[in-house]
């Protein structure tokens, strides 16, 4: 994946984007559809291009943008590296993840004793 041009997910629906996130922090532009989580990750022309699903004539033309203009795909690739680096680091979804079940015990216990 690292010697790819750009990526492309172009799907009907994504939980997640794993294989988005993985580009992102190997450097490569990135395009996907206007879906789901992939809009979570994907900030359109700042880490990546978003576009609507549906439409493949404009798939079509930002796949071609990427092809032609190599300092949009230079920033776009150097910018999604940072943003995954920054939002995707295993050590900060872990304790991102620990953080909420921290405050879900807190919740119900503070519930438990609003009941009694």
């Amino acid at each position: 994946m690292r010697h790819f041009t750009c990526y492309v997910q172009y799907s009907r629906a994504e939980t997640f984007g794993l294989p988005v996130i993985e580009a992102l922090s190997l450097g490569v532009p990135v395009i996907v559809a206007s879906r789901d989580a992939l809009i979570e990750i994907v900030r359109n022309g700042k880490n990546g291009l978003v576009i609507p699903f549906g439409k493949p004539e404009v798939l079509a033309d930002a796949i071609a943008r990427l092809l032609t203009d190599d300092e949009l795909a230079r920033r776009l690739g150097e910018a999604g590296r940072e943003a995954a680096t920054r939002r995707f680091i295993e050590k900060l979804v872990v304790d991102r993840i620990e953080n909420i079940y921290t405050k879900a015990v807190v919740m119900r216990r503070f519930k438990r004793k609003i009941a009694q």
